[in-house]
This record gives C-alpha cells, sequence and structure tokens, in this order.
C-alpha cells in the first residue's frame, strides 16, 4: 500500500495552534489531477515533458568474461548500462566512465520497439568532468523497417553560472536497468 504525505486543512489551520496544521500520513488513494499538489504537478509535468529525451545505454565492454578462475570462460559479454539525453537530432550525453571503454554501445529510448536499439559511436569526451558525446547510427533491423518513431526533441540546456545554492534539481535516469526514474536533490 502506498502512503503519502497530506497537510490537512481546517479552519483551525488559522488559528494560533499548529497542532491542526502538522501533516499526516495517510493511505493513498488513486491520483487524480485534481488531487495533486502544486509541487507534484511541477515535477509531472517535468518529467512528462523530458521524459522521452532521456534515453538508457546498454554498453559492451569486452567479448568475454572471465570469472576468478582463468580457466573457466564464459560466453556472457561483459555488460554495462547509464543514463543520457538527446542534445540534438543525432547526438546524445551521457557519462564518460559509462562508454569509456566499450566495444558496442546501444541507446534505445522509451518509444522505441521492444528489442530495438540505435548504434552509437562516441565521438568526444572530457574524462574530467565525466561527460561523453555519443553519435546515433540508424538500427538495421529488417523487421522493423518503416516501424522506428521518429527521435525525440532534445532537451534544452540551462546555464551552469545561473545557478544558485538551494535551487531544486530533477534527475530522470534509468539507474541499475530501472527504466525511467525521476529523483529529486537541492543544489
Amino acid at each position: 500500500m502506498a502512503l503519502r504525505l497530506i497537510k490537512q486543512r481546517s479552519d483551525a489551520e488559522t488559528s494560533t495552534d499548529n497542532s491542526a496544521s502538522n501533516p499526516t500520513l495517510v493511505p493513498s488513494k488513486p491520483a487524480t489531477q485534481s488531487s495533486w499538489l502544486p509541487d507534484e504537478q511541477v515535477s509531472i509535468n517535468l518529467f512528462e515533458n523530458a521524459r522521452h529525451s532521456v534515453v538508457h545505454i546498454a554498453v559492451i565492454y569486452s567479448d568475454l568474461s572471465t570469472s576468478m578462475n582463468p580457466a573457466s570462460v564464459s560466453i556472457e559479454p561483459v555488460r554495462g548500462s547509464g543514463t543520457g539525453f538527446f542534445f540534438d537530432a543525432s547526438h546524445v550525453v551521457t557519462n564518460f566512465h559509462v562508454v569509456k571503454e566499450a566495444k558496442e554501445i546501444r541507446v534505445r529510448f522509451s518509444t522505441c520497439p521492444a528489442g530495438v536499439y540505435f548504434l552509437a559511436d562516441m565521438l568526444g569526451a572530457d574524462y574530467l568532468r565525466d561527460i561523453a558525446v555519443l553519435k546515433l547510427h540508424k538500427p538495421d533491423f529488417p523487421h522493423v523497417a518503416g516501424q522506428l518513431p521518429p527521435l525525440p526533441p532534445p532537451l534544452p540546456l540551462g546555464k551552469s553560472s545561473e545557478l544558485r545554492v538551494g535551487q531544486r534539481v530533477f534527475l530522470i535516469g534509468n539507474p541499475f536497468g530501472l527504466e525511467l526514474t525521476l529523483t529529486t536533490g537541492i543544489i
């Protein structure tokens, strides 16, 4: 059961007694737009507007993985994953540590059909800032020819010089293989 922290409103809230305005933990009902708090509406809108431009990156680092015993070789490739976002019509920005030793980079966005991904090459990177730019290549899947969705729009970029301590930040990503999560924080 989901629980939701709400602030109960009453006539007593305007009195000097603060006990009536304390938040209460109650069982959550299915959310409707009219029941969202203004802060929640901001988060929901931001997520819905950006989610399609956030991508999942799957990486193959080597052809074979070995266990602690060098004589034991698995045919499974060593894999990693991360998150990125569309910077422009054919480029994705991601973390350098995700793709730095990649033999193959696969990029998938939320509207791709199941099992369909774009291959990508790393165009450039700044390892000190842990950032990399990837160039996408159209997938070569004959069974989905004509079914590829259009590429999502790029996300607008802000200026770090305009950030202030105390501002909220929102992170949309694919941590640990989960798809499209939203995390918030404060600068």
